[in-house]
């Protein structure tokens, strides 16, 4: 790998105290109810915004503005350097550097903020560049954010990694073809990261620059629309007689719902299901998406596209391969 873009709270420091502290100091402000650490803590890396507006419940929704100004009165006067980097990340950063990797930091919290905590804590050095979004919410969404880092760097996905503890971080990796590895050592946890579908969890940082030479090659995805019906022995049948031996689950097109079943090398097989009405008939229409390791998916690919069934064994041996 070429690139790495690394999440900042929970990924590089625990900035815990200093975020939960400013919120409960905003809603305090506002004359909200603090719903307890826990609650708070959860804020952590999706933009606070939008935290603020769930905070704060539908009737009070609209000063979720005021409440983000009010939390950064407090955060930049105290709250910013409330905060600590994880034992080992700076020897992470190291190793990673002397393996040849271009560094990143790719936050939801403000360039601004996230240059001066980088430089504060000596580790600023390390890295190319620091992004985030600007102070006026400009690409606070993650998935915007890596498109941005990717175009500014030069960065070629394939040949890129993000690092980070939140669900975000994983969805916004995988909107653009990057692998994505998550961190136990944050704030999201295991149960989130595997249901986001990090492509890898790292238990320490001592464990990051492994868990980078490591890791597989990008996520990409071919999506395939047309009529399909039920498969053999737990199969999906596409259009054309071509089966994909990905078991599905509980599987019921009369209902419009969307499945989704994992497969070997990390793939991921999701089928969207939609009623329409024609004439005097209802039909189901579906949509079949399958993600996964790049050489794995450009090759299952094509075969469906060409009517030609994959084997299980076949996928086995694309998943070893490609790892």
């Amino acid at each position: 790998m070429a690139a790495v873009l690394l999440d900042l709270d929970g990924t590089l420091t625990d900035s815990k105290d200093g975020i939960v502290r400013s919120i409960a100091s905003a809603l305090l402000a506002l004359g909200v109810e603090n719903p307890g650490e826990e609650a708070l803590a959860r804020c952590i890396g999706p933009p606070l915004l939008a935290s603020f507006a769930e905070l704060l419940g539908p009737r009070r929704r609209g000063e979720a503005g005021r409440a983000l100004e009010l939390y950064r009165e407090r955060f930049l006067r105290i709250g910013i350097f409330e905060n600590r980097v994880y034992p080992g990340i700076p020897g992470a950063l190291t190793a990673l550097k002397e393996d040849g990797h271009r560094l990143f930091v790719c936050t939801a919290k403000p360039a601004a903020f996230a240059e001066r905590i980088v430089r504060h804590f000596g580790i600023d050095a390390c890295f190319e560049g620091v992004y985030g979004p600007e102070l006026d919410g400009t690409r606070s969404d993650k998935a915007e954010l890596v498109l941005h880092l990717l175009r500014d760097a030069g960065l070629a996905p394939h040949e890129t990694v993000m690092v980070g503890d939140r669900s975000h971080d994983v969805a916004a990796a995988h909107a653009h073809g990057l692998c994505a590895l998550g961190v136990l050592w944050g704030y999201g946890g295991e149960g989130e990261l595997r249901l986001a579908g990090a492509d890898a969890l790292v238990g320490s940082p001592e464990e990051l620059p492994a868990a980078v030479r490591g890791a597989r090659g990008p996520r990409e995805k071919v999506e395939l629309d047309g009529p399909f019906a039920r498969g053999t022995a737990g199969c999906l049948r596409l259009h054309g007689g071509v089966e994909f031996p990905f078991p599905l689950v509980d599987v019921r097109p009369e209902e419009g719902f969307a499945d989704e079943t994992r497969g070997p090398g990390g793939a991921v097989l999701r089928v969207e299901h939609d009623l329409r009405r024609r004439g005097d008939r209802t039909v189901v229409v579906h949509r079949v998406t399958i993600q996964g390791p790049a050489a794995l998916v450009r090759q299952v690919g094509p075969r469906i596209e060409a009517g030609v069934p994959p084997s299980l064994e076949a996928l086995r041996a694309l998943a070893e391969a490609d790892g």
